[in-house]
C-alpha cells in the first residue's frame, strides 16, 4: 500500500528540478537501456577416440546489467551422432561423439529478454583413420567506423594435419542485409558496402577427404558521432505573437490553427519554498495562421496536458495532472480524466472524459478512431500517503459515432510511444512499475479491428529487409519513413518505398516531416535535417539564434515549426521564469 512513499520522498526534489527545466518532466531516460548479455561457450576442444565425450561449459557468460536466466546448447554442424545430456544447463556433457568436426552454439538470454550467442568447435580424431579434419580459423574480430565500410576476411590461419585443404567458403550468418563478399571462395577476401551494426561471417574449410570445419568472425561497424562536418542550411526564426499567459503549454495543430493548451505556469522555487500554488494552467491560446489573429479559451480543467492528438479537423487534449506545493514540503498531485476537443472548422469546443484519470498517455489516430493508451496516475489522500501507478487502459473515441469504448494493453505502462505504420498502430515501450516494459509492443490492426502483442526486436526484425541498426530502443513513423532510435543518440531512417536505411548521430528524438525532409528538433538551438531523396544530412542554423529555453512546445503545421512558451531565462536563483513568446521557424 506504500508503493511510492519512499519513491516520492527521495525523488521529489529531482522531479521539481526537472519540472522547472522541461515542464511535464518527460521520463524518456527513467528506464536505462538494457544491455545484451555476453555469451561464452568456452575454448575449442579436440579429443581422440575411443574418448567420445566432452564438457560444454558456458558458465563464463555474463550480463553487464542483470542476470542470465536461460542457457541453450544446440549443435549447428557436424556428424548426426551425438547426445547433449542437458541442453538447458550452463554446463553439460556431450557424449556418443564420432570422428569429425562438431560445432555447438550456446544461446544465453538475460532477465529482460535480450540474448547473445557464441560457438565452440569440437574435433574428434580417429587414430584408425588416415585422414584428419581441418581446423578453420576465421581470424580476429574487427571494428571499423563509417565512412570506412569494408573489412578484410582472412582464413589463412586455418590448418589441416594432412595439409590437404581444398576449399574455403565465406558466408554471412547474421547482421544487416547490406554487404558484399567480393570472393566468397578465397582464403582472403574483402567485404564491403557494410552498414552500422554487428555482422558475423562464417568460414568453412574442407579437405580432400570431404572433412570440414567452421569458424566465425565478428565485424562491428560503428558510426562517427560528429555532425560538425554536415553542410549547413539557414533557418529563419520569426516572432508571430504572445501567449496570453506565460507558461510551458501542450500544443497541437489542425487546419489553419495552432493551439497552445494548459501547461506549467507561475514562478516556482526548486527548493520547496513555493507557497500553495496550483501549477497547471487552464488557458488555451489559438493562433490562426491565415488571419494572423489570436483567440483565448478556458479548458475544462487547469492541468498539464496528458496527450495531444490531431485527427482530421479536430484536436484532442486528453488527461493530464497538476501539482500543489505546500510550505511544509509536501505536495498533492492530482490526475485528471478531462478531454477537451477543439473543432477547427466550426471553431467550437467540447468537453468529455476518459474512463480513467491519468497522464503521460500514448495518443494516436487511425481511420476514424482516436486512441489514448496507458499512462501514469496519482491516487491517495495527499502527501505522504499518495501513490503513483501505471495504467493499462486504452480509451478509444470513434469520430464517426461520437462514442467511446475501452480495452486494455497487455501490460500497464506510461510514456508510451504510439506509432502509426500502414493500417496498424504500434504502442511501443514506456515505463512500468517494478518491471521493464521497454521492449513490449501492443499492436492494433485497424483493418481487422484486432489486437496482438509482440516485442520491439521482433517487430524490427520482421521488416524486410531489417534495418542496419544495432540496439534499437524506440521507433517512430514520419511520412513514408520509419525512424529507429538507439540510446546512444544513433538514429536509422528506413524509407519504406526503397528499403534504404541511413544511419547517423542526432541529438534529439522528436521528428517532423517538412518540405519532404525529416527534421530533428526539440526547441533548442540545434536542428538536424535528413533528405530521404538524396540520403544527405544537414545541420540547421537559425538566424537569429533560437533563445535558450524558448519553445518548450513544438508543433508542426504545413512546412513550418511553431515554438510556444518555455523558460525565458532558465534558472535564476533556483526560480523558473516562464515565457509567453511564440515563434515560427522555417528554412
Amino acid at each position: 500500500m506504500m508503493k511510492i512513499v519512499l519513491y516520492l520522498s527521495v525523488l521529489a526534489t529531482v522531479m521539481c528540478f526537472i519540472s522547472c527545466r522541461k515542464g511535464n518532466f518527460p521520463c524518456e531516460t527513467c528506464n536505462e537501456t538494457n544491455k545484451p548479455p555476453i555469451a561464452s561457450a568456452g575454448p575449442d576442444q579436440t579429443i581422440t577416440l575411443p574418448a567420445d565425450s566432452i564438457l560444454l561449459d558456458g558458465s563464463a557468460s555474463s550480463d553487464p546489467d542483470g542476470t542470465i536466466t536461460v542457457w541453450l546448447w544446440t549443435k549447428i554442424s557436424g556428424p548426426a551422432t551425438f547426445t547433449i545430456n542437458n541442453p538447458a544447463a550452463s554446463k553439460t556433457v556431450v557424449k556418443n561423439l564420432i570422428r569429425g568436426v562438431y560445432q555447438y552454439e550456446l544461446t544465453v538470454k538475460d532477465d529482460k529478454g535480450l540474448s547473445a550467442k557464441d560457438t565452440i568447435q569440437v574435433i574428434v580424431n580417429d587414430p584408425s583413420q588416415p585422414n584428419h579434419p581441418p581446423v578453420a580459423n576465421a581470424g580476429a574480430d574487427q571494428t571499423i567506423t563509417l565512412p570506412t565500410n569494408s573489412v578484410n576476411l582472412d582464413g589463412s590461419g586455418s590448418t589441416d594435419p594432412d595439409n590437404n585443404i581444398t576449399n574455403y567458403t565465406w558466408k554471412k550468418i547474421s547482421g544487416s542485409f547490406a554487404f558484399n563478399i567480393v570472393n566468397p571462395n578465397a582464403i582472403q577476401t574483402q567485404v564491403n558496402n557494410l552498414f552500422q551494426g554487428v555482422y558475423e561471417f562464417e568460414l568453412k574449410v574442407t579437405d580432400a577427404g570431404g572433412l570440414f570445419s567452421k569458424d566465425t568472425v565478428r565485424a562491428i561497424v560503428n558510426i562517427p558521432c560528429n555532425n560538425s562536418i554536415w553542410p549547413a542550411i539557414n533557418a529563419s526564426l520569426t516572432q508571430i505573437g504572445m501567449l496570453s499567459e506565460s507558461r510551458a503549454p501542450g500544443a497541437g495543430a489542425a487546419g489553419n490553427k495552432i493551439v497552445f493548451a494548459g501547461g506549467w505556469k507561475h514562478v516556482l522555487s526548486c527548493c520547496f519554498v513555493c507557497g500553495e500554488y496550483q501549477v497547471g494552467s487552464s488557458v488555451v491560446d489559438v493562433y490562426d495562421i491565415n488571419a494572423g489573429s489570436w483567440q483565448t479559451h478556458q479548458s475544462s480543467k487547469a492541468r498539464l496536458i496528458g496527450a495531444t492528438v490531431s485527427a482530421g479537423d479536430k484536436i484532442f487534449f486528453a488527461g493530464g495532472y497538476s501539482w500543489v506545493f505546500y510550505p511544509s514540503g509536501g505536495e498533492w498531485d492530482e490526475s485528471f480524466d478531462n478531454v477537451d476537443i477543439y473543432d477547427v472548422s466550426a471553431n467550437t469546443w467540447n468537453a468529455t472524459h476518459l474512463s480513467k484519470a491519468r497522464e503521460r498517455i500514448g495518443g494516436a489516430t487511425i481511420g476514424s478512431k482516436v486512441f489514448f493508451a496507458g499512462g501514469t496516475f496519482y491516487t491517495g489522500n495527499g502527501y505522504p500517503n499518495q501513490i503513483w501507478d501505471v495504467s493499462n487502459v486504452v480509451d478509444i473515441y470513434d469520430m464517426g459515432t461520437n462514442s467511446w469504448s475501452a480495452t486494455t494493453l497487455s501490460v500497464a505502462r506510461g510514456n508510451i510511444n504510439a506509432v502509426v505504420i500502414g493500417d496498424k498502430i504500434y504502442f511501443v515501450g514506456g515505463m512500468g512499475y517494478g518491471i521493464n516494459v521497454s521492449n513490449v509492443v501492443d499492436i492494433y490492426n485497424n483493418s481487422t479491428n484486432s489486437w496482438s502483442t509482440s516485442y520491439l526486436q521482433t517487430v524490427v526484425a520482421s521488416l524486410s529487409p531489417p534495418p542496419g541498426m544495432g540496439v534499437i530502443d524506440k521507433f517512430y513513423s514520419v511520412g513514408n519513413n520509419i525512424i529507429f532510435w538507439s540510446g546512444q543518440f544513433q538514429v536509422g531512417i528506413r524509407n519504406l518505398a526503397t528499403g534504404n536505411t541511413s544511419v547517423a548521430c542526432v541529438s534529439y528524438k522528436p521528428a517532423y516531416h517538412i518540405n519532404n525532409k525529416i527534421v530533428f528538433f526539440d526547441g533548442s538551438n540545434q536542428i538536424q535535417i535528413y533528405d530521404p531523396a538524396t540520403g544527405n544530412w544537414f545541420k540547421g542554423i537559425s538566424n537569429p539564434a533560437i533563445p535558450a529555453g524558448i519553445g518548450y512546445s513544438v508543433v508542426q503545421l504545413n512546412n513550418s515549426l511553431y515554438l510556444g512558451g518555455g523558460l525565458s531565462g532558465g534558472l535564476e536563483q533556483s526560480v523558473c521564469i516562464f515565457s509567453n513568446t511564440v515563434y515560427k521557424l522555417t528554412w
